[in-house]
């Protein structure tokens, strides 16, 4: 049986780092919202009133949630603004020139697809089983947080990735037809397979690239297969001396359960819980919640996984977060956003602190010897760092500072 929760197998430091910074935003990016004040009745063109339900048509600014169940074409740029959620469910959005969205709207598909010809600067955006399709360059809003469980994102031209943004999910499927920009904004996710003409990508975790594109311009080619469980939130939050880790599910099939296991290091597990699935004899078509507490987590950062487990005994993983246990020595960088020097607070003698970049690359390593701990960042470009604190092989502090 295929399966939407593939092993992780990412870059430890980087994953330690993004899933802190990003997990609990996505979650919520990925709830519908309880009400809508326009959908669709039928197919037909988003400007013709008889498209949607009492021949109202929505506006594309405002704080406006719009459901889209069929299949809608906008004719020109279509550029949206405001505070409000834009969900394709079983349905479609084809824009004939630009789409643009601020990251303060969000857009969610579920088994939908989105088509444009240019997508500048791609807002907030939950995708699952679904497809996201550009005739011609893709480029995410900076700073915009992107969920893609189970999703094509297919590029005819450029793919152009933001310093400030990252991908999350699982079972990815990435075709770009020219060049691969900022392949690293994937480093949050687990790639299913990817082909990008000038070969760029092959980063840690990824599968080998394909001999061939997986579609066409158009999309044609893609194949989109509903998985038996599809994860739509996997968060940790601390409370007091312990980490309560939360899931959420869109939909299962012969579920069992799931079993809760936790690293240090992403490369030795332990099972420390197992939550049984609340669906009705292991098959459901609604979201549903699930909770568990770590109540004695280990000193520093704790990684933890889900190992999905069918009726029929297979088993499948999802993507690791992480939770960084309360400790007394809580690193801090100033100041932030710097230009030459960097001193980083709370460190103590004979620690190791390591800058690393949104790349995976150690740009500097050193041994504490004064506390706060100056370094110097002059030589560095510009962009988004992180400077980890290590004692005893184990991460105990982590920081993000940004380089001016």
């Amino acid at each position: 049986m295929k399966k939407l929760l593939l092993k992780s197998r990412f870059n430890y430091i980087l994953l330690v780092s993004i899933v802190l910074l990003w997990g609990n935003r996505i979650q919520a990016q990925c709830t519908e919202p309880s009400t809508y004040q326009y959908q669709t009745s039928k197919d037909g063109d988003w400007n013709t009133a008889d498209t949607w339900k009492d021949n109202t048509i929505p506006p594309v600014d405002g704080n406006n949630n719009i459901l889209i169940t069929h299949n809608v074409t906008y004719d020109g740029d279509l550029q949206l603004t405001g505070n409000g959620t834009v969900t394709i469910k079983k349905g479609s959005l084809s824009v004939d020139h630009n789409f643009k969205s601020e990251v303060s709207n969000n857009i969610i598909l579920k088994e939908g697809t989105l088509k444009a010809i240019d997508y500048n600067n791609m807002g907030s955006v939950c995708a699952i089983d679904s497809k996201i399709i550009s005739t011609h360059d893709f480029q995410f809003e900076p700073s915009a947080s992107i969920k893609l469980e189970n999703t094509a994102l297919a590029i005819c031209h450029d793919f152009n990735g933001q310093s400030s943004t990252s991908v999350t999910g699982s079972s990815i499927q990435l075709n770009v037809l020219e060049h691969l920009n900022r392949p690293e904004v994937f480093t949050g996710s687990t790639i299913a397979k990817w082909y990008s003409a000038d070969g760029n990508g092959d980063q840690t975790g990824w599968p080998t690239i394909s001999p061939t594109a997986l579609c066409d311009c158009d999309g044609n080619g893609l194949n989109i297969a509903i998985l038996p469980v599809t994860l739509t939130g996997f968060s940790t939050a601390i409370e007091g001396n312990t980490v309560l880790l939360r899931w959420s599910t869109a939909n299962e099939i012969n579920n069992a359960g799931f079993n809760i296991e936790r690293s240090v290091s992403n490369l030795n597990w332990t099972s420390i819980g197992y939550e049984a699935t609340k669906a009705l004899n292991g098959n459901s078509s609604r979201s549903l919640d699930y909770s568990f507490v770590d109540k004695d987590p280990l000193n520093g950062t704790n990684l933890y996984r889900l190992r999905q487990v069918d009726l029929d005994g297979k088993q499948s993983y999802s993507n690791v977060v992480a939770a960084q246990a309360p400790t007394t020595n809580s690193i801090a960088v100033y100041p932030n956003p710097a230009a030459s020097t960097i001193s980083v607070k709370n460190v103590v003698a004979k620690q190791q602190i390591r800058i690393i970049g949104l790349d995976g690359k150690i740009y500097q390593a050193m041994t504490v010897t004064t506390q706060p701990q100056d370094i110097n960042v002059s030589g560095f470009v510009a962009g988004i760092y992180f400077a980890q604190v290590w004692q005893d092989n184990k991460v105990v502090g982590i920081a993000k500072f940004v380089k001016k």
